[in-house]
This record gives C-alpha cells, sequence and structure tokens, in this order.
C-alpha cells in the first residue's frame, strides 16, 4: 500500500527505448489518416481515461484485499477467543465437579 506518482501528460519515454531506436527508424516517413494532430486528440483522451480507470481498479482491489486480511484476522482471533473459553470454562466446571466430589466424600465420611 506504497502510494506513487505518475505523470500522466506530457507523455515521456524510457531512455532505454530512445536507444533501441535506430537512425534509420528516426528518418521513416508515416503516414497518419488521419492527420497527425486528430490522432493524439483521439488516442490522449482515451490513454488517459485508461490510465485513471486502471488506477480506480487498483484501489477497488486494494481495499478488496485489506478488507478479506482484516476478516481473516478477525476469524483467526474469535477462532483463538472460543478456544481460550472454552479451556476455562471446562477447567472452572471440573473444578466445580471435583468440589462437589469432596463434599459428598467428607459427608459421608462425617456420617460413618
Amino acid at each position: 500500500h506504497i502510494p506513487t506518482l505518475m505523470k500522466l501528460l506530457p507523455v515521456e519515454m524510457n531512455e532505454e527505448s530512445n536507444n533501441e531506436v535506430t537512425t534509420t527508424d528516426k528518418l521513416t516517413m508515416m503516414n497518419y489518416e488521419p492527420e497527425e494532430e486528430e490522432a493524439l486528440n483521439m488516442i490522449i483522451p482515451k490513454y488517459i481515461t485508461s490510465l485513471i480507470y486502471g488506477a480506480l481498479v487498483e484501489a477497488v482491489a486494494s481495499e478488496n484485499g485489506a478488507r478479506m486480511q482484516a476478516m481473516d484476522s478477525a476469524t483467526s482471533n474469535a477462532e483463538e477467543m472460543i478456544s481460550d473459553l472454552s479451556l476455562k470454562y471446562n477447567r472452572a466446571r471440573q473444578g466445580s465437579i471435583t468440589q462437589e466430589l469432596t463434599e459428598i466424600i467428607a459427608g459421608a465420611n462425617a456420617i460413618s
């Protein structure tokens, strides 16, 4: 859950990808249909929309992951608490039974 900053515009290329471009690739002319500016006007809003959508999807996934982890922790703590309380209940019940038996035996010995 580490927040990161991502620059959306202007789009920057990595240094590694710039090194891979050869001089012949730089000289190759490309024809755009529609024109370059019109193509960019269509591509850039979709690019930004997809980046924002991806960030929102990651946020929802992160929230659901945190909720699942919290529920798993709560279930684990509840199971541990049930186990501890069952042990305490059984010890108290055993102590009560032992005390009753001791009183019955003491009463029988007093009569005899």
